[in-house]
């Protein structure tokens, strides 16, 4: 049995959407697949017009002066231009900040403005409008100062520049508050005061409204590629022009003249024509954000802007050195989590944790693993020993504002911003626990939230004969994916494994072959090194696919990459070659099951938390007809456990899924000498013949008379005592006249000693399929053999 790690829900059509008859009337009308036609239905698009745009969009692409301010800020632009004023673009340290900070920059070149730009340093000036930043610029002489990607929240440092007679223009996109700062111009697709038909513009897509605004109306088509890299990075929504600035933004990327990104996408063996929003989310994006993570995000502009390739070539150096830094840095973040969650009771509402070491850049995007591992909001900070304050990131599961709880503390931060969905903040020492309490009290509300298994929906179940190249080619239609237009993804229901293999310098990846019983099919499934513990060739399993193309040596063929799976079959584990104790008790929700009471009062302080120890002979039917037993569908067997018929009816009362053998012995009564009836006769009369002989403490010296074994000869003695055959008066040993027979063989220890034998026949040398048949057919027949 393989738990899936989300509850998965089919996508399903809401009553005021398409009906199926509608579904295949639309599709045959237009010559369209009915696959694509549900797929764009359940994704809010049901009527003919509306399902065409989605496939063949028009130019959605609103009018940039129905921003309220656009006008204001266009119109001060210009007149800065015009009189030769010094213009700050004061950006941010992420890809969205980098490529906003570049469109705005370019703009205003082309027109002939006098135009620096600045992105702050994550780690000296933090997030957002900085005052001592501001004042060095207008020092400088900045007339000036335009924002992108930030400013909603720089009250002090706005505040500041405008009493200097220096106009901040602010474009920003991020969480408003009540109050917003006194600048000369805000621009923002949720204003309060506006009325823009679409509030989910990232930094960079604002930043093309200025361009446009700026370009008389004309959208700037060589900044298409720049705000597409924007949209996706920050994750927002890409339905509405969202969507359309993405699809021309990446068909103006996979042509683009930049020689910074042809050179990365070539470092990368991406080549452009096939350039597509994965290459920008998993390629481009975690790159450029490395910079800004790590040292400093200006390198990231002047990659966007160069046209020197030797300049390209000396920042993409840079850039992969620090991404591999980054990764290593935050593998280590993320391993530190995991052990301080593993030695909690339970897990709070929010995790919130620090560490010395870690690094204040990286924490947001292991605070996001943290989130899809755990299902709960994730807040990691990096301590600064010398300022004595904690800063770091913060990201939220759907369902939990992770703005609206942080701002339950926000009086008790230095500074902190963001939206529902991931959040930065600086907490000082002196305040980090009040504020700690705090925002773990504000989670109250979120409770049943937190409790309920995530979910992952999936669209259709399809059979493996479905899948072909020409019908993933049909999906792309559907492109771009991302947030609120997510890649299709499909079931394979009741696969049969086929062969299972780990791949990949750390071995984290599986390659694995499923079948229907006519065709096979090839899936990958990336960081799930481990699971291949858990499937064997012929468990049936389900599985959601997201479908690709694979190409190689010039074949193209169909692929699936496994975004979750599960197993309902039972299955039997083997750990009797485990020599680390930690992964012996690791297994939780299982109840580990022993024979020697020995064994069990050692090894049960070493069970995990929300795992039982037990002795299967205390098993009593009312024990396991109880709620506290009941929960348990998985076993370690951690003895030779030597009653099969007590151990087949724990599997079946408990129904019982998965089943680990350890099957630990002190010493192996399989593999030591046999014991025969000749043996305990010469042992008899030997004792007879000579009377009482000293024999405690000189063991070896019979035992090497006879060519056996101390462990034997001990053993034998303690089944002739048991018969009453011998006696011992210390140090001798004599035999007492009964004058009855006695059958030794069928004495209780020799009759242990074979269960013993048994069990360790069983459990210990037999192999797995044996096992799983004889454990789990046995209990599914009622116990019969």
């Amino acid at each position: 049995m393989l738990q899936s790690e989300k509850t998965w829900q089919q996508r399903t059509l809401a009553a005021d959407q398409l009906s199926d008859e509608a579904i295949e009337k639309l599709a045959s009308d237009n010559d369209w697949s009915p696959v694509l036609v549900r797929l764009a239905a359940a994704r809010g698009y049901t009527d003919e017009e509306a399902f065409a745009s989605y496939l063949s969009p028009a130019e959605t692409f609103h009018s940039p002066y129905e921003l309220y301010d656009m006008d204001r800020l266009v119109e001060r632009l210009k007149t800065a231009v015009e009189q030769n004023e010094h213009i700050l673009v004061y950006g941010d340290y992420d890809v969205d900040g980098i490529t906003s900070t570049t469109i705005l920059v370019e703009t205003i070149e082309n027109m002939g403005g006098d135009v620096e730009y600045y992105l702050p340093d994550r780690f000296e000036d933090g997030y957002g409008p900085n005052r001592a930043v501001y004042q060095y610029f207008i020092k400088r002489g900045v007339d000036v100062i335009l924002t992108c990607d930030n400013g909603v929240r720089g009250h002090e440092a706005i505040a500041y520049a405008q009493s200097q007679g220096v106009d901040v223009l602010v474009t920003d996109h991020h969480e408003l508050d009540d109050t917003l700062p006194d600048a000369y111009a805000i621009v923002h697709p949720r204003h309060p005061k506006g009325n823009y038909p679409f509030g989910e513009l990232c930094g960079a897509g604002v930043a093309l409204k200025v361009a446009t605004a700026l370009n008389e109306g004309h959208i700037p088509t060589e900044l298409l590629d720049l705000a597409a890299m924007g949209t996706i990075a920050d994750v927002v929504s890409l339905t509405d022009e969202n969507r359309y600035i993405v699809q021309k933004g990446l068909a103006q990327l996979r042509r683009t003249e930049r020689i910074g990104l042809q050179l990365l996408l070539a470092e990368e063996n991406v080549p452009l024509d096939s350039v597509d929003e994965e290459t920008i989310g998993f390629t481009i994006a975690p790159r450029l954000n490395a910079l800004g993570r790590m040292k400093e995000a200006m390198p990231g502009v002047e990659l966007l802007k160069t046209f020197d390739e030797e300049e390209a070539k000396a920042i993409i150096e840079e850039v992969e050195s620090l991404n591999t830094e980054r990764r290593a840095i935050g593998d280590h973040i993320a391993d530190a989590v995991d052990k301080q969650l593993a030695q909690l009771d339970e897990l709070p509402p929010i995790i919130i944790m620090s560490g010395e070491d870690w690094h204040s850049g990286i924490v947001g995007i292991i605070a996001g693993r943290v989130v899809e591992k755990y299902h709960r909001p994730a807040i990691l900070l990096a301590y600064d020993t010398e300022k004595h304050h904690y800063k770091g990131s913060g990201r939220s599961p759907e369902g939990v504002n992770l703005y609206d709880v942080l701002s339950k503390a926000g009086d008790l931060a230095e500074a902190w911003g963001g939206h529902a969905a991931a959040a930065g903040m600086t907490i000082s020492e002196e305040h980090y626990a009040e504020w700690k309490s705090k925002v773990t009290e504000a989670m109250v509300p979120f409770a049943d939230v937190i409790d309920k298994p995530a979910t992952q929906t999936y669209d259709l179940t399809l059979d493996i004969a479905q899948i072909t190249v020409p019908f993933i080619e049909s999906l792309h239609a559907l492109q771009p994916f991302g947030q609120d237009n997510e890649a299709p993804l499909f079931m394979l229901k009741d696969v049969t494994v086929q062969s299972v293999q780990r791949v990949g310098r750390d071995r984290n990846t599986l390659k694995l072959r499923v079948g229907d019983g006519e065709n096979s099919f090839p899936l990958i499934a990336f960081q799930s090194g481990k699971k291949a513990f858990w499937l064997n060739p012929g468990n049936r399993m389900d599985v959601l696919v997201k479908l690709s193309i694979n190409t190689w040596q010039g074949e193209r063929t169909a692929q699936g990459q496994v975004i979750d799976m599960r197993s309902n079959d039972e299955e039997v584990y083997d750990l009797r070659k485990v020599s680390s104790r930690q992964s012996l008790f690791n297994i939780q929700h299982a109840l580990y099951l022993f024979d020697n009471e020995t064994h069990y009062n050692r090894a049960k302080a070493e069970i995990p938390s929300q795992s039982q120890a037990a002795l299967l002979e205390e098993l009593t039917d009312e024990a396991l007809n109880g709620e506290e037993l009941q929960a348990f569908q998985q076993l370690v067997i951690f003895d030779c456990l030597t009653d099969l018929d007590h151990l087949h009816q724990v599997i079946q009362k408990l129904h019982v899924k998965n089943i680990f053998v350890y099957a630990y012995t002190e010493k192996n009564s399989y593999l030591s000498e046999s014991i025969s009836r000749k043996d305990f006769s010469q042992l008899y009369i030997y004792i007879k013949t000579h009377g009482a002989i000293p024999l405690v403490g000189n063991e070896d010296k019979l035992a090497a008379y006879f060519h056996w074994s101390v462990d034997k000869l001990k053993f034998m003695l303690k089944v002739l005592k048991e018969g009453q055959l011998i006696a011992y008066h210390a140090p001798n040993v004599s035999i007492r006249e009964t004058g009855q027979s006695v059958d030794l063989m069928r004495l209780p220890l020799m009759k242990q000693r074979q269960k013993q034998i048994d069990a360790e026949r069983f459990f210990r040398y037999s192999d797995r399929e044996t096992l799983k048949q004889s454990l789990f057919d046995v209990s599914n027949n009622g116990g019969k053999e």
